[in-house]
């Protein structure tokens, strides 16, 4: 468990590490989990040192972020200079974290979960979410993703195969142009975001649309895109229908919305990189 981006507290740190534990894991805590420097967990040296730890020890197994925040794209590049070791990890966690899974996928090819922050297991997550995370985590679930029937909105309808590649929708962003961006040619792309005002995600989405990211990829999945405090969407869906609707008019692929990923207490935990196939009619995406 260690802290690769913003800084935590130790006491919310504790019951989500109680909550591992209570799945029969043992957890080893990064020496420098509860650092602070400015809003991250220590200053780029400290949490690179415990990430490295972390991915090169063999006896780890996965590798738990404790939370999001601010700092993993800071240590991208000294990460890509000094290698990760040869021994994949599960690298568990999201939002901030997306610059770390998405880096080791585009150079090391390691497979990752966007799924649940250690601060979160045990507190904040909804029951469903947790059990599908640990059944997905453990190889003990179908090949179909996620769970229940959520009321997706299909603003085009398809089938396709490719790569998964689930994240923070500006940290997606951030990776443009740099080294640490996977190809995503026939990728399937799922985004979400927290606390960004409708012109911000409509910035962005136009942003990769410039770039070139709507052109490579298979097919667009969005998911939740929520103010701070989780509860209340920072844009409405009908808005947010009408902008993809706009800047996406000549993409080909399927386009969905409204499924359960992002920063909800209920939601789905997505792996990235690894090939699936989604479907619209009925709508599913699963593993191949």
């Amino acid at each position: 468990m260690i802290s690769p981006a913003g800084c935590v507290l130790e006491s919310k740190l504790n019951k989500g590490i109680r909550a591992i534990e209570d799945r029969g894991f043992k957890v080893s805590l990064g020496p420098h989990a509860f650092s602070q420097h400015w809003e991250m967990a220590g200053d780029d040296d400290t949490r690179l040192h415990d990430l490295l730890w972390a991915l090169r020890t063999p006896e780890i197994q996965a590798v738990f972020c404790s939370r999001g925040g601010y700092g993993s794209s800071r240590l991208l590049s000294v990460l890509a200079r000094r290698g990760i070791g040869n021994i994949p990890k599960l690298v568990v966690g999201f939002s901030d974290i997306t610059a770390l899974q998405w880096t080791l996928y585009a150079l090391w090819q390691w497979h990752s979960l966007s799924g649940p922050l250690v601060t979160e297991l045990g507190t904040s997550l909804s029951s469903e979410s947790e059990n599908s995370f640990w059944a997905l985590a453990q190889q003990q679930s179908g090949k179909q993703l996620g769970f229940g029937n959520p009321p997706v909105d299909v603003i085009r309808h398809g089938e396709v195969q490719g790569v998964l590649m689930p994240g923070c929708l500006a940290i997606i962003c951030s990776l443009l142009g740099t080294p640490y961006m996977p190809d995503l040619n026939d990728a399937i792309l799922v985004v979400e975001d927290i606390s960004e005002a409708p012109f911000r995600i409509n910035r962005m989405l136009v942003h990769l649309k410039n770039a070139g990211v709507f052109d490579q990829i298979a097919a667009l999945v969005v998911g939740q895109f929520l103010t701070s405090d989780a509860k209340t969407d920072a844009i409405s869906q009908p808005e947010l229908r009408l902008r993809l609707s706009e800047i996406l008019k000549d993409f080909p692929g399927p386009i969905v919305m409204g499924i359960p990923y992002g920063h909800g207490q209920n939601r789905w935990t997505l792996p990235v990189g690894s090939p699936v196939r989604l479907s619209t009619d009925p709508f599913l995406i699963e593993m191949v």
